[in-house]
């Protein structure tokens, strides 16, 4: 039993975040998903990776999930494309009692701000691994941008419940 000062609310946005944050990891491990939506995105971000560093004067080519310029290459995988972040972000705001007009209000953005953060992000260690070794490019990848993208969308949802009335339950 729970003790008496316990939120009933917050209790059931936590399991709600936890069960459909499992739901959707779970999905996005089928072979399906990753065929027909997974791999699909990140050849877009690739695709898009490509581009944007064309456009700055960093003449690359792009195959696949890969980009690559003369003897460097990066290749986008599974966990590099953001939608581990887009997931918990989507569990969180499916959970969170909001009207449902501004959880999709909330979906939308958020899932626009990921993208582009996680855009911004693989361009940015592209450059730093050609420009510098492994262990500066392991770095910023695991620690700078993991903890940058993370803290943007979590200043981005302390935001959005700031802004937005739970419905009482």
């Amino acid at each position: 039993m729970l003790p008496k000062k316990t939120n009933p609310v917050m209790v059931r946005f936590l399991a709600g975040l936890v069960l459909i944050a499992l739901f959707l990891s779970a999905l996005l491990q089928l072979s399906w998903t990753r065929n027909h939506i997974q791999l699909p995105y990140t050849r877009f971000l690739a695709a898009l990776n490509g581009q944007i560093l064309n456009s700055i004067g960093v003449p690359v080519s792009v195959q696949d999930t890969v980009v690559r310029q003369a003897d460097y290459a990066v290749e986008i995988k599974q966990g590099c494309d953001g939608l581990d972040v887009v997931i918990l972000f989507l569990s969180a705001v499916i959970a969170y009692p909001f009207s449902w007009k501004s959880r999709l209000t909330a979906i939308l953005y958020g899932s626009l701000l990921i993208f582009i953060l996680n855009l911004l992000r693989t361009v940015a260690l592209f450059l730093i691994g050609r420009g510098s070794d492994r262990t500066t490019f392991e770095f910023f990848h695991v620690y700078i941008w993991q903890f940058v993208v993370i803290f943007l969308v979590l200043v981005f949802w302390i935001y959005r419940i700031g802004r937005e009335k739970p419905i009482a339950k």
